[in-house]
């Protein structure tokens, strides 16, 4: 009965032992892992890091064309065509941009600031004729 004892826990304590250290190493692997969805911020990021400077002023982060009344959300504050923001005055809404006029001038917020507009240049290839038409 006794040497039943001693091989029934000979086996069972190096399983038991293994569950334990994976459970634990599950756990450390788990807090390692961060949300892929999660934007990040200032706080989130390693010390010594240069990601891009934090935007200060006011920020376009939405512009409402249709209906009615353009509108535009500016630093979470919804303004209107002709409405105030700050003491400035909303003169221009267009489809990626709001304009303010105020008394240190004229401000443009662009809706995707990082992104301009570029020509694209073709080449045309030395001996190809574009086709013509018959009529």
């Amino acid at each position: 009965m006794a040497c039943t004892l001693i091989a029934r826990y000979s086996i069972t304590a190096p399983i038991l032992l293994a569950a334990v250290l994976l459970g634990c190493v599950q756990s450390v692997m788990a807090e390692a892992l961060q949300d892929p969805t999660r934007p990040p911020t200032a706080t989130s990021l390693p010390p010594g890091d240069s990601a891009a400077p934090l935007a200060s002023g006011p920020q376009l982060q939405s512009i409402r064309i249709g209906g009615l009344r353009p509108s535009a959300i500016i630093s979470g504050q919804r303004v209107s065509l002709g409405e105030r923001y700050e003491g400035a005055q909303v003169v221009e809404i267009s489809e990626n941009q709001v304009v303010l006029k105020g008394s240190s001038g004229i401000q443009t917020l662009a809706l995707f600031p990082a992104i301009g507009k570029s020509a694209v240049m073709r080449r045309q290839v030395v001996g190809h004729q574009p086709s013509r038409r018959s009529q």
